[in-house]
């Protein structure tokens, strides 16, 4: 084997390393349907399109062969444009509200806040990691987070949501995966990502989280702590 074939094969042979301290991104979630991305969730560029076509209906407009026309044309896509951004900005998707429930637990969790836990935490909560195989209820998760807050373990941890996806599978349950950034004793100060899966039902109109696991986080191979099969 010559030189940079050897060279190729080493390259090759490193990119397939997965250092200690990487995480393995799950498989993402799907997107929201059609009408609540163009319509309710990110109106921008459907807006943007009827704009353009108003300005060419009124320039139109202005010709003897469309008269004015044009210009009610005009005028009724300028009326849906509002609407649409009207709609966007008083109607909340179940989407976008599991992905900022998502955020509002990680917060509450970190920062040992009982209420904010009570609130979002569903009656039948169960949390799976490797330190509770055999899963955690609500209350048993609220006491374990508390007692890690009052010992220090948490109490040190900085940690900020680096991304969430989110889904509502239908109007009762829907799912999300957070990416927690997190540095503290506990990293060795360094910061440290993980990824962890929340499933969701809605409860009387509020959106609650009824299960938990970690799927990915660095070192671990079963962050889980599931039994293997």
């Amino acid at each position: 084997m010559n030189l940079p074939a050897a060279i190729n094969v080493v390259q090759s042979a490193i990119a397939h390393i997965t250092p200690p301290w990487a995480v393995r991104d799950p498989e993402p979630l799907p997107g929201p349907g059609l009408v609540d991305r163009w319509v309710l969730e990110s109106p921008g560029s459907l807006v943007l399109g009827g704009v353009i076509l108003v300005i060419a209906l009124i320039i139109a407009g202005r010709r003897a062969v469309w008269g004015n026309r044009a210009l009610v044309v005009g005028g009724v896509i300028a009326v849906l444009g509002a609407a649409v951004i009207a709609a966007s900005l008083l109607v909340q998707t179940d989407r976008e509200v599991i992905q900022s429930r998502s955020e509002e637990i990680t917060i509450a969790v970190v920062n040992a806040n009982r209420s904010e836990m009570e609130r979002l935490m569903g009656a039948n909560l169960q949390v799976t990691y490797f330190g509770a195989p055999q899963g955690l209820n609500k209350q048993e998760t609220i006491e374990r987070v508390t007692t890690l807050h009052t010992n220090g373990i948490l109490r040190e941890v900085k940690a900020s949501v680096a991304e969430v996806q989110a889904s509502a599978d239908n109007q009762r349950f829907g799912r999300s995966q957070i990416k927690v950034s997190a540095s503290g004793d506990i990293t060795g100060g360094y910061p440290t990502l993980s990824w962890w899966k929340l499933e969701w039902e809605k409860v009387d109109g509020a959106w609650k989280v009824i299960a938990v696991e970690p799927i990915s986080i660095p070192g671990m191979s079963n962050p889980a702590g599931k039994a293997a099969r």
